[in-house]
């Protein structure tokens, strides 16, 4: 979280990563990563990467909420 101030004594930046977002699509990328070549063209790889990344941010909050974290 970034926050602004006009004193810069004040001013935070909170860098902390997120692990259960970082493995998520982490695993994502990797299954997507063996599956590409069989999709053909570059424009078809690139469509079906910008659908499962939509896809996986979509279903992340979810998860997040099944496992209670």
């Amino acid at each position: 979280m970034v926050r602004f101030s006009s004193n810069l004594e004040e001013t935070c930046y909170d860098a902390r990563m997120d692990i259960i977002a970082l493995t998520f699509y982490a695993i994502i990328c990797g299954v997507l990563s063996f599956a590409s070549p069989a999709f053909g063209k570059p424009m078809s790889r690139l469509a079906i990467g910008a659908v499962v990344g939509i896809a996986a941010a979509a279903v992340l909050p979810y998860l997040k909420a099944a496992l209670a974290v």
